[in-house]
């Protein structure tokens, strides 16, 4: 049966690829990918500070102290950072090393400087410029020869990289990939004149995507912090926190944390869950001895372990005791600022009599649900008067909109979030091609209705909790999608609403943003994860960064002289995308990209031109092939070209190598989700239904590559080709 229906979808889709275009044909216009005009800030610059002249230099770089924060941390670590950052970037640039020199040891001196922290060698230059700082801002600043890059806690760090890509030239789109100017014998110049401040307008940014922070150990077990690289490319890159890899420590200034014994989300499961997780302190397995303590459903007519009644005080204990546990003996409590209260991932909200109850009182499962968290908040408050600590709680599923307002034509004073509560609301639901500020579509299969304008819920939503927030002062968050999670090598044309987005949740008072991507194994995925890490990276410090730009200096560097073939593809695929299709998270390929065989072949052209062009440069061939693969799996998915259907044995071999060559490309998981076993079966059906793929370790010899070092995988994986 599953098999008749790829069948049928295929010709569905099909006769929708002619069909569309003739109802909505694609607009001619460039693609708008987000961003303001670029402007080269040396254009225009006449007065030069030469920082090397003939490859000669008089300069060292003396380090004074942080600015502090409105936090405790002692910042002085990510100062020293910043500092190694400029030297070793300088040293590759001109083979020169600057000397380092705390500022204890400068004294008097009067050599040539760039000053990185707090020397007070400006003598009060940069009084009015650090008094325009908040948390994690800086300025860089040029005077009389002398060089000064100062910020507010982490920000002395991130203004010293800052200086390393504006005023020096030098790029580092990937962990594995620099672009540094040669100046060995040469000249460094830079603005005589420089004056430049910037602030974050995100306290919390999270870029969750593998790629940013690879694995150091073979898959399943590199998703773990344990087994992950140094978070140095993602505080290169202003980030400043991550579930794959969080509590970076005082190098890069620590971060601004969820508490991981709590957890990140989902967290009633662990709160209180239904059997024993930490044998350290969960003393029962709950929901045998009392399954009261769960939700109870019309549908079962009985109690489920879905969700947890909230009515129940002893739910409220149990919680708010293994909260206090978690925030008491959590091993990284300096930066771990936010616990989090949040439901299972399940729309099995609790519907036994005194709940309902209480959703009459509150305006719905949401008010239920807030009066319970700001209970927690407040307890959570006086238990710990030292410690900065805010209670996160979702708005997503039966919790995405506010209460309804049933006091007295209002919200119930118990459910406006307190000051200390974060309201983290999820764009699950969202299309993902259009902006969220104008489409309200989800995915629709078929063309009736595609080009209907629908107003967005999720704006509203927005606009909602940034109003309720603002009463007490509480945050607003949101937890963003950037990828198909049900597989993750479809294409996904979203880098036209990356800084849209961004810039709508800001407008709307969004504080804190999490960009959801591939975070299974090494994070590739053969879809362009390496440029929309990077991209997503730089617009969660800068929301106006020009999109364009960005994409097309990483392509330079990653693809080489195959990028104009890459970016014209892009290009084609986002415009027709733009004009024919809705995009969501967990949608099947049909439901989201509309290509004719025509279009098809002239992809297919594309790519044999980039890899042609490519042929002598073999980290770019290398790069234009992986970056293929998730175009040969939508031909497989379509069952068309080589994976047509009417050549089953043909299909069956290209499916079978596909999936060996995204093995070796080192994508190691197609899906969020669970696998099926591997077959002559599977490899009829298409990729889309294959579910996640098995690591290739799988397939060879577990116990020789178990302990191997990445190096040494990566040859094994060679040899195994």
């Amino acid at each position: 049966m599953a098999m008749i229906q790829t069948w049928i979808m295929s010709i569905v889709l099909l006769i929708q690829s002619f069909i569309i275009p003739l109802v909505h044909p694609p607009s001619p216009d460039p693609v708008d990918y987000g961003g303001d005009p670029y402007v080269d800030a040396k254009a225009g610059v006449t007065d030069w500070l030469y920082l090397f002249e003939g490859g000669e230099t008089a300069y060292s770089i003396v380090v004074g102290a942080p600015v502090a924060d409105s936090t405790s941390l002692d910042y002085t670590q990510s100062v020293q950072t910043g500092a190694k950052w400029l030297q070793e970037f300088i040293g590759e640039m001109t083979g020169v090393t600057l000397p380092i020199i705390p500022i204890a040891q400068w004294g008097t001196q009067t050599g040539r400087f760039i000053a990185v922290g707090d020397t007070g060698l400006d003598g009060g230059l940069l009084a009015d410029d650090l008094a325009q700082l908040g948390n994690e801002g800086f300025v860089k600043r040029a005077n009389d020869g002398s060089i000064f890059i100062c910020g507010v806690g982490r920000g002395t760090m991130y203004g010293c990289t800052s200086f390393i890509e504006d005023e020096l030239d030098c790029r580092w789109f990937t962990p594995e990939l620099k672009v540094i100017p040669d100046r060995r014998g040469g000249d460094i110049k830079i603005n005589a004149n420089l004056q430049n401040i910037q602030n974050t307008q995100l306290e919390y940014r999270e870029d969750s995507w593998s790629v940013l922070c690879p694995p150091v150990a073979p898959f399943p077990d590199s998703q773990y912090a344990s087994h992950r690289a140094s978070p140095d490319f993602m505080a290169f890159h202003k980030l400043n926190s991550s579930i794959i890899r969080p509590h970076w420590g005082p190098e890069f200034g620590y971060g601004y944390n969820y508490n991981h014994r709590v957890g990140f989300c989902h967290t009633l499961y662990n709160l209180l869950p239904k059997y024993i997780l930490h044998p350290e302190y969960d003393q029962a397995n709950y929901w045998e001895e009392d399954p009261t303590l769960f939700s109870y459903r019309k549908s079962a007519g009985g109690w489920t372990p879905e969700q947890r009644c909230l009515s129940k005080e002893r739910v409220y204990e149990l919680v708010r005791d293994k909260l206090f546990w978690g925030i008491a003996t959590y091993e990284h409590t300096e930066d771990a600022f936010i616990a989090s209260v949040t439901h299972e991932d399940n729309s099995g909200v609790c519907e036994c009599e005194d709940c309902l109850a209480l959703d009459a009182i509150y305006g719905g499962p949401t008010g239920t649900y807030l009066q319970f968290v700001n209970r927690l908040a407040a307890e959570v408050e006086r238990e710990f008067p030292d410690k900065e600590v805010y209670i996160d709680t979702f708005a997503y599923g039966y919790t995405l909109g506010v209460p309804e307002k049933v006091y007295n034509g209002d919200f119930h004073p118990d459910v406006i979030p307190r000051h200390n509560v974060i309201v983290r609301l999820c764009s699950i639901d969202c299309c993902f091609v259009h902006p969220f500020s104008d489409c309200g579509h989800r995915d629709e299969a078929l063309v009736i209705g595609r080009f209907r304008d629908i107003p967005s819920p999720f704006a509203q939503h927005t606009r909602d909790w940034r109003d309720i927030c603002a009463i007490n002062g509480a945050k607003l968050y949101v937890w963003d999608y950037t990828t198909n999670f049900k597989f993750y090598p479809t294409l996904f044309p979203n880098f036209q609403v990356l800084a849209p987005n961004i810039q709508f949740l800001i407008e709307n008072g969004v504080m804190g943003i999490f960009e959801q991507g591939n975070i299974e194994g090494s994070g590739k995925n053969g879809e362009f994860a390496e440029l929309r890490a990077y991209v997503l990276a730089k617009l969660l410090w800068n929301p106006t960064a020009n999109v364009e730009h960005m994409i097309e200096e990483f392509m330079a560097a990653y693809y080489g002289p195959a990028a104009p073939f890459m970016k014209e593809y892009l290009d084609t695929v986002t415009r027709i995308s733009i004009d024919t299709i809705h995009l969501t998270i967990f949608g099947r390929v049909e439901a989201n990209t509309y290509f004719r065989p025509s279009q098809v072949r002239a992809f297919d052209k594309l790519f044999d031109q980039a890899e042609e062009a490519a042929a002598g440069d073999p980290e770019a061939l290398k790069h234009v092939q992986l970056s293929r693969i998730h175009f040969r799996c939508l031909k497989a998915n379509y069952m068309i070209g080589e994976f047509a259907w009417r050549r089953p044995i043909r299909r069956l071999n290209e499916s079978k190598k596909l999936f060996h060559d995204s093995i070796m490309a080192g994508i190691d998981a197609y899906s969020q989700f669970m696998a099926e076993p591997y077959n002559l079966y599977t490899w009829l059906h298409r990729p889309f239904d294959w579910g996640a793929m098995k690591s290739w370790i799988d397939f060879v010899d577990l116990d020789q590559v178990h302990n191997m070092t990445l190096k040494e995988l990566d040859e094994y994986r060679q040899a195994h080709s």
